[in-house]
């Protein structure tokens, strides 16, 4: 299984980069852009937001949240924000509120479907997320039989969207892999093709737990992977199977921790989906922060 993972996700990189659809067996096609707003994402992709004069806050933000942008995806607001511990200034959570229905709104053909939107200042000023994109696989991803299935990942970056977007993958350090200290704890495969780039533009170089259920025989349900560039670990990337999420049930991820980090800061340990069944929607909130000594 593990020498068919190497050569999918071989295909991935290239359907990315080229726009041309995998011819490896998996179950990926229809890399067709839908319509979505201006700008040019990658091959295959689209953003169906669209940020109107005026756009409702979500049912579902905390009261007293402080507001990172409010937007309209596929028909439905969805919304960042960030609230605090009991001082009223220590950041306790980061997250999002997100409509089930807006994922059912999202046309098929699209190899993705993406949306950036603003981190509250708060967030960016005392922890490691300088930025934060949601996505949805509509097909999912290679591996086959693995990521292959619809599925909502979300990725909080240490980059700010600028300088992700300026990622090519063709600068010579584009590729490179931190020090093990600056690496969430975990068996990371950053190498699944050896001598082959695995690095995605404006996205960065993945890293798989080799330990990670669905990749030793289990279905995906819930899943993380982490990215890193240029020496720095970059984001965390939660996933869940639109199956999970359409059962309504609250589930948590764990991120685990790097012994250091480029600058002191404050980084999360949890991820917690919290299904609201009054709206029909999820709270998804990067949580239980931790403070990260500097190399």
């Amino acid at each position: 299984m593990h020498t068919y993972w190497r050569l999918t996700l071989g295909c991935l990189a290239a359907s990315l980069v080229l726009g041309t659809a995998c011819d490896d067996g998996a179950a990926v096609g229809g890399l067709g852009a839908t319509s979505g707003s201006p700008g040019q994402p990658a091959p295959g992709s689209s953003s169906g937001t669209t940020t109107p004069a005026t756009v409702d806050l979500p049912a579902g933000v905390p009261e007293g949240a402080e507001i990172g942008e409010v937007a309209e995806w596929y028909g439905y607001p969805i919304a960042t924000y960030a609230t605090f511990d009991a001082d009223g200034k220590t950041v306790k959570d980061f997250g999002t509120v997100t409509s089930l229905a807006s994922i059912g709104n999202i046309p098929p053909g699209a190899f993705m479907s993406y949306q950036w939107l603003k981190v509250p200042p708060s967030v960016m000023e005392q922890t490691f997320i300088k930025s934060f994109q949601v996505d949805f696989m509509p097909m999912g991803h290679p591996p086959a039989k693995v990521y292959d299935v619809p599925h909502v990942e979300t990725h909080a970056f240490f980059w700010t969207q600028d300088d992700v977007s300026k990622l090519t993958c063709r600068e010579v350090n584009d590729n490179q892999v931190p020090a093990a200290d600056f690496v969430p704890d975990g068996t990371w495969d950053f190498d699944p093709i050896p001598g082959v780039p695995n690095c995605l533009p404006n996205m960065g170089v993945h890293g798989f737990d080799m330990k990670a259920p669905e990749l030793n025989g289990a279905r995906f349900t819930t899943s993380m992977s982490v990215i890193v560039a240029r020496g720095e670990f970059m984001s965390y990337e939660p996933k869940a199977t639109v199956e999970e999420l359409q059962k309504r049930k609250d589930f948590e991820i764990k991120l685990p921790l790097p012994k250091r980090a480029k600058v002191a800061t404050r980084m999360p340990s949890k991820y917690v989906a919290t299904y609201l069944p009054a709206v029909d929607a999820y709270r998804m909130v990067y949580t239980d922060f931790v403070a990260v000594p500097p190399n």
